[in-house]
């Protein structure tokens, strides 16, 4: 599941293939389902007829950083505008798709050959995305236009494969929460002892948090988890000084957020799933640094307030052409979060 969806095409905006993927896993097993006017999957997962807990909607967002091709030049490039937070300094030489009417076109975004450099300093400057081009082997514009059109998305040409107990791939943020979900749902009543349940696949999280912005007054929950892919920092000490610590580390579990830039976890509910993991014996870290931010934050402030908190599973070089994360990670967030929906009941806040 988590190389599937890994290699699958869903930049913000075009989520349609992931959603497709994980609509063919889980379509047996959930007894509602509906695509909204965004693109968010929501589903219902059903469970014990007598259930007396807190209603619960998890989600997990399908889009993946990317790019749209906004020119095709004269010379058959094409010019690009970045969809989501992405480096200028991971672009150059990579190979890209750009996906136009189905149909998946390769290139590369091309960088100046040293050979061709006349001053030293062009060694040393980061060139921005807006002076760089995708170069799919045209000639001339009217050759490029019989394969692609402005408009369309391009994503990394990155596939996955897995190598001593880590699992490389693009997208991790947030595919790896995707898995999680799909299989806790596709894996239920077993892995979740019958709870019911609402689990989300949202769109467009990368580019201002767009399709979890309705999902919590669509389904009006009482708790909230966010199952994310979220930065690991660990590395040579000259990355971050010697002296500071990383925001989480691979094989150290699923981080749990206290709190970022967008929202602070409900004290009562955080607690709840740190109670859970200790029960379980399930390995977990707390996310140390507080930037960024989740779909906690625009969940929590649907309707007149939900408890939220976020889960998320450590990634190497989030938000680059290839990441990376310890398959042990995974498994236990998804032990973690299938634990949390099985004694959900036992939640008193």
């Amino acid at each position: 599941m988590l190389g599937r969806l890994s290699n699958a095409f869903g930049t913000s905006g075009y989520e349609t293939q992931v959603r497709e993927l994980i609509l063919g896993e889980i379509a047996k097993i959930v007894d509602l389902h509906q695509v909204d006017t965004l693109g968010n999957l929501i589903v219902r997962v059903p469970g014990r007829a007598r259930y007396k807990g807190p209603r619960l909607l998890i989600s997990a967002h399908m889009d993946e950083v990317g790019f749209v091709t906004s020119e095709i030049t004269g010379s058959g490039d094409l010019k690009f505008h970045k969809m989501g937070g992405t480096d200028d300094r991971v672009l150059l030489s990579k190979r890209v798709v750009v996906r136009h009417e189905g149909q998946s076109v390769p290139g590369v975004i091309g960088m100046k050959s040293p050979h061709l450099h006349k001053k030293r300093e062009e060694f040393e400057q980061v060139i921005e995305h807006d002076k760089l081009y995708v170069d799919i082997g045209c000639r001339k514009m009217e050759e490029a236009e019989k394969l692609v059109g402005v408009g369309d998305p391009i994503y990394y040409d990155t596939s996955y494969f897995e190598q001593g107990g880590r699992a490389f791939g693009k997208c991790f943020d947030d595919r790896a929460g995707c898995a999680c979900l799909a299989l806790l749902v596709k894996g239920s009543p077993k892995l979740t002892g019958g709870t019911p349940f609402y689990a989300a696949f949202t769109t467009q999280e990368e580019i201002g948090v767009r399709g979890a912005r309705v999902i919590g007054n669509a389904v009006k929950p009482d708790v909230y988890i966010a199952v994310e892919g979220t930065a690991a920092g660990e590395g040579p000490p000259s990355w971050r000084g010697r002296d500071a610590s990383p925001s989480t580390e691979l094989g150290k579990g699923p981080a749990l957020s206290i709190l970022d830039q967008t929202h602070i976890a409900d004290p009562a509910w955080l607690e709840f799933v740190q109670s859970v993991a200790r029960v379980e014996n399930i390995p977990y870290q707390f996310k140390r640094f507080v930037t960024g931010g989740t779909e906690s934050s625009v969940v929590q402030r649907s309707m007149a307030g939900v408890r939220v908190v976020t889960i998320s599973v450590p990634v190497r070089y989030i938000h680059s052409p290839v990441g990376i994360l310890d398959r042990g990670d995974y498994r236990n967030t998804k032990r973690l979060v299938a634990a949390v929906i099985r004694r959900l009941e036992e939640f008193k806040p």
